[in-house]
């Protein structure tokens, strides 16, 4: 029943509007109406073209899917555009007349109605609150003031002077003031409005050049209407011919041109991007169809550069992209969240752009015919989560085991090492109070082994590090390390600065190895390291080299990668 009702009522809606307009087109081509569309032709043709303007982006906004209450707003707005030239038809019914007058002004709620709509013709609830009472305020004046006003005691009338069937019981002061408190709320309201636009609304539609259409106009027609409220509050006896309202009625009508224009761009935007982004959920569903992320395909399709697609991975808290990277919810009133859910159970949010796409319609739509892709991403997403947490845990362990060895080697310095250099000292002095030579011999014997103990036990203490690498950073060390080799090493850092220290590590430890493996025929070798866009590149070429599994371990636990080749060897390793 819904289906058919919402259609018929909606054909009701734009034959009405039809009707109206072309009625007040009519009075306006005839002479038949007194009002400021009727003050020359110049406004004669801005109220045509304005009206024209907003009927076509009605029934545009209109047709399915319709694009919320846009709709109704601005057919709404049409109507009461026209209204005061239906309000000024002196030979017309006075029902017509009296219903005219009352609707006339409605213009400014509606056109804040307007300007608190987005794409998808939609309020967000922040907004709800102060615009049912900006309703609920412009009702009542309008409702009291049709039962108190009798035209023919409003000495301010140039319109409708003679009719009111709504009229209960004549208050000529009450309905002056009313009129009077109607035409400050209108000023009020339009002033507020606009401040809200310059405030919000631009800075919501910031990066869209079809919101700023849509908004900039609108704030023009309320300044122009802000104006006209104001002279009728400064100068309530005005003649129709009283400056500056005819140039301010056509200022509105120009404006209300753009603002029609803007939305008509809008809706014809918002339809290609749901469209193409509906088109894709539905190729989602295809087999065969090659993998890309559903963020990257609905950002493209939707334009919405900012949009996330977000899934949750079993044992683990918050969510997570594509690539396995943890997002924290964007926490903004221009970003909807759409729930996508397979057996009621949710396997992805999608974070976008509030006005591109309605969310109840992308979260079926998704669920229907995409699901399983985007269960399969979201299955994907988990397993790089994990590949992920395992590289973190290869690089705890093996800046660990550094750590561990350090402390060894600084145990060893301190410790062993220094206790062996007092024995040693000993040994040299009871050797200098030993007379006999057999003593003497077998002490010097005793303290040679020491000699070649500590010396070997200062070798391990130095460590496969030096300090100086911790201390001054990686040129330092190499070059310390090239004054040792056994060849000629040739040294060549092409950066500046200092990087993680296992990454320096690793650099230095790729460059030892190969000059470890050299040996005194060989010619020389050239260490070349430098930044590409993969991270550190490390070039190693001249000596013969067998990759140790360690190092291999060692350069993949930082997500990098070596090969060797003939005399040469290259790894890159990724940095920040």
């Amino acid at each position: 029943m819904r289906a058919l009702v919402r259609p018929a009522a909606g054909s009701g809606a734009v034959a009405i509007l039809l009707v109206v307009v072309g009625l007040a087109l009519y009075l306006l081509t005839s002479d038949g109406s007194i009002s400021l569309a009727s003050f020359g032709p110049i406004s004669t043709w801005a109220t045509a073209l304005g009206v024209l303007s907003l009927v076509a982006a009605t029934v545009l906004a209109a047709v399915r899917p319709a694009v919320g209450s846009a709709p109704l707003v601005l057919g709404g707005i049409a109507v009461t555009w026209v209204a005061p030239v239906i309000e000024g038809w002196s030979q017309g019914p006075e029902l017509i007349r009296t219903v005219a007058a009352a609707s006339s002004p409605l213009v400014v709620p509606l056109l804040t109605h307007l300007a608190l709509l987005d794409a998808t013709g939609r309020v967000r609830d922040r907004w709800r609150v102060p615009l049912v009472a900006v309703w609920s305020l412009s009702a009542i004046c309008v409702f009291v003031i049709t039962l108190v006003r009798d035209p023919l005691f409003d000495l301010a009338c140039w319109s409708n002077c003679t009719a009111n069937s709504f009229l209960v019981a004549p208050a000529p002061g009450l309905a002056s003031g009313l009129v009077m408190a109607q035409s400050w709320l209108e000023a009020s309201v339009g002033i507020l409005t606009i401040c809200w636009i310059v405030v919000v609304g631009l800075g919501r539609a910031a990066n869209r050049p079809a919101a700023v259409r849509r908004i900039l106009p609108l704030g023009a027609v309320l300044v122009f209407q802000t104006a006209t409220a104001v002279t009728e509050v400064l100068r309530p006896a005005a003649r129709l011919d009283t400056a500056p309202l005819p140039a301010l009625y056509v200022a509105s009508s120009i404006a209300l041109i753009a603002v029609a224009s803007g939305w008509i761009s809008s809706v014809a935007i918002w339809r290609a991007r749901r469209a193409a982004a509906l088109r894709l959920i539905d190729d989602l569903a295809l087999p065969g169809v090659s993998w890309e992320p559903l963020e990257t395909k609905l950002a493209a399709r939707l334009g919405d550069p900012g949009l996330k697609v977000l899934y949750p991975v079993p044992g683990k808290r918050g969510w997570f992209d594509a690539a396995g990277v943890e997002h924290p919810i964007p926490a903004t009133a221009f970003r909807a969240l759409t729930e996508i859910r397979r057996d009621d159970a949710l396997i992805a949010l999608v974070v976008h752009d509030r006005s591109l796409l309605n969310e109840k319609e992308l979260g079926r739509r998704i669920g229907a015919a995409a699901a399983l892709a985007v269960d399969n991403e979201r299955l994907r997403a988990g397993i790089l989560m994990q590949l992920a947490e395992l590289q973190e845990s290869r690089v705890r362990i093996v800046e660990s085991a550094d750590w561990e060895r350090r402390r060894i080697e600084r145990n060893l310095h301190d410790g062993a090492q220094q206790s062996l250099l007092v024995l040693q000292f000993e040994l040299s002095l009871a050797h200098s109070q030993i007379v006999d030579a057999a003593t003497s011999a077998a002490l010097v014997r005793v303290i040679g082994e020491v000699r070649s103990v500590t010396d070997n036990l200062r070798q391990m203490a130095h460590g496969i590090f030096p300090a100086v690498l911790n201390d001054v950073g990686l040129d330092a060390a190499l070059r310390h390390l090239a004054e040792d080799a056994p060849v000629p090493l040739s040294i060549d850092v092409g950066f500046e600065g200092r990087f993680a220290p296992s990454v320096e590590r690793l650099v230095y430890l790729v460059v030892r190895t190969a000059v470890a493996a050299a040996t005194a025929s060989d010619d020389a070798i050239t260490a070349r390291i430098d930044r590409s866009p993969d991270g550190i590149r490390m070039v190693v070429s001249g000596a013969p080299v067998n990759l140790a599994r360690n190092l291999v371990d060692r350069v993949g636990a930082l997500g990098g990668t070596i090969s060797v080749s003939a005399r040469r060897m290259e790894a890159v390793v990724p940095c920040e």
